[in-house]
């Protein structure tokens, strides 16, 4: 039996139709802005995640195994901590794994629902 090895790596995304900032071929991680700033670096088009909980509805888009379903997990584990004790609930299923009527179920439930399917190859 193979282990999935998860590593703690920082993700960022970019909005579609834009590409990564880069710099020396490398991508530029954002930043905080502080009197320390380099003016004259290269500045990051790139968001966390976390960054981009406001937006209503989210697609991430991207290579397989570049992390897509992991952020997802990782971000439904989170949210269910942050929402504990309060009246809500987040359900996390990975849509490839369910059947068609599961996830009609699912829709139609009215729960919070963070889902991720991976592009058949």
């Amino acid at each position: 039996m193979s282990v999935l090895a998860t590593y703690p790596w920082k993700r960022y995304w970019v909005k579609q139709g834009e590409q990564p900032a880069m710099d020396a071929g490398l991508f530029v991680e954002p930043v905080e802005k502080s009197v320390f700033t380099n003016w004259f670096a290269a500045r990051s088009n790139g968001f966390s995640l976390t960054e981009l909980r406001a937006v209503p509805c989210l697609v991430l888009l991207g290579d397989v195994g570049m992390g897509k379903s992991t952020t997802i997990r990782q971000e439904a584990q989170a949210l269910q901590t942050a929402l504990a004790g309060q009246n809500h609930e987040v359900v996390y299923e990975d849509l490839k794994r369910l059947s068609e009527t599961q996830r009609n179920r699912l829709r139609e439930s009215g729960s919070l629902l963070i889902v991720t399917q991976s592009p058949r190859p």
